[in-house]
């Protein structure tokens, strides 16, 4: 069984047109049978990608790209926490940032044991936010009275999921696919830091800051225990909502991009519910991931209008130089 070592996340922004997520698995084992994950997560041949001349070419396809064509550019902005309906005076305003990271969460779902093409599977989620990053220089965006680590003084975020996917394929390998992914997804701000995995507590008890529903989205589980997943959401209009006061600009909506990691370790065991449903009779794995700050794109009127302007500016200057 390979041990899960690191999952890091990075992002390229602006390239093409498109916004690339690039994974990078690092295991002790079967570092061949994970990058055949990474490459069904793009849907690559994974015998046409397999490297012959040299291990340089075999680290650089490791960093296969996640290639999201949502047309919404990514979010840049500040969030005052000051302004939140809850806020006590010590909160901080961040920012300019662009991604919330989270730190380990868990991942629950109905039994995995004989799934089976075109089954719908039912799952919970829960993380906290362990920082705020700036996409475009890579740092951590500094936040002195967050706090992380589930008491103390200070504010916390947290974030649950209900949300549902359909099993798309089943190699003979016995790595799952899954895709059509469905649910809603609530990022807290709480006062009072006390979530906690072992009492299955804490993630819904602060102030709803963002909402939305999952609009698109993909993964794979490996029959050795490991996995990645990719999500979009809505967070405005009639699919979901982020507080006005808190954020600026308003946000639209956000990409989620996760590893999965199921196997078994001191945290796991330590955890017997997720969102009050059980883990005996479930799958359950341990998670990080990122979830990467969208804004609210201009609806295609706009630019449709934008256009007619410009050409009928255009043919009015003509008409005068003429």
């Amino acid at each position: 069984m390979a041990h899960f070592c690191l999952f890091f996340l990075a992002s390229l922004d602006e390239m093409c047109g498109l916004r690339l997520y690039w994974a990078s698995f690092l295991i002790d084992v079967n570092v061949l049978m994970l990058f055949k994950v990474v490459c069904m997560m793009n849907q690559i041949k994974f015998n046409k990608l397999l490297p012959k001349r040299s291990s340089m070419v075999l680290l650089a396809t490791l960093l296969l790209p996640f290639t999201n064509t949502q047309a919404a550019p990514v979010w840049t902005g500040t969030a005052d926490y000051l302004n939140a309906t809850s806020a006590e005076g010590d909160e901080d305003t961040v920012g300019p940032f662009n991604q919330y990271h989270f730190g380990s969460g868990f991942f629950l779902t109905s039994a995995l044991t004989n799934p089976v093409v075109g089954e719908t599977v039912s799952g919970w989620f829960q993380t906290s936010v362990d920082s705020h990053k700036l996409l475009s220089s890579g740092q951590t965006v500094n936040a002195p009275n967050f706090n992380t680590r589930g008491t103390g003084s200070g504010y916390e975020l947290t974030a649950v999921s209900t949300f549902s996917f359909q099993v798309t394929n089943i190699d003979p390998a016995g790595t799952i696919s899954f895709n059509n992914p469905t649910g809603k997804i609530t990022l807290y701000f709480d006062t009072s830091p006390d979530y906690s995995f072992e009492t299955d507590t804490g993630f819904s008890d602060g102030e709803e800051l963002m909402t939305g529903n999952i609009t698109g989205g993909n993964g794979v589980l490996s029959s050795f225990g490991i996995g990645a997943g990719q999500y979009s959401l809505a967070l405005s209009g009639s699919l979901g909502s982020s507080n006005s006061l808190v954020y600026n600009p308003t946000v639209g909506g956000g990409d989620a991009l996760f590893s999965l990691s199921a196997n078994a370790s001191p945290l796991i065991n330590s955890v017997s519910s997720v969102q009050g449903h059980s883990v005996a009779n479930g799958f359950v794995a341990t998670t990080t991931g990122t979830l990467t700050l969208t804004a609210v794109p201009v609806p295609a009127a706009v630019w449709l209008m934008i256009g007619g302007m410009m050409t009928l500016l255009g043919l009015h200057k003509r008409k005068m130089s003429a």
